[in-house]
């Protein structure tokens, strides 16, 4: 998978940005083909993806618990619901505890 195609031959490019080099959104960076070896300007442009479900639990509905097995302290475990990311301590009976 490359990041960016070089403007003068074409050939598919990786950004290295271990230093930060290409994450500023809007700015131009100097970068040069791994090719043709020509320089080329860089314009990162960085955007954000959105996901929706359905969470009934936000409309008055139960809450989907899962049990996280790795969060437990003696009597009582840890619990997160799958739909709205609520979280809660709960014990043996499934009684929500502080």
């Amino acid at each position: 998978m490359s990041d960016v195609e070089c403007p003068y031959c074409g050939q598919e490019q990786e950004v290295c940005q271990d230093d930060g080099h290409g994450c500023e959104d809007g700015k131009v960076y100097e970068e040069q083909c791994g090719f043709c070896e020509k320089y080329f300007a860089l314009t990162p442009s960085i955007s954000f993806d959105f996901y929706s479900k359905k969470a009934d639990c936000m409309n008055g509905g139960v809450h989907d618990w899962r049990v996280n097995q790795h969060i437990y302290d003696g009597y009582k475990q840890y619990r997160r619901c799958n739909n709205c990311d609520e979280s809660e301590w709960f014990n043996a009976n499934q009684e929500h505890i502080a």
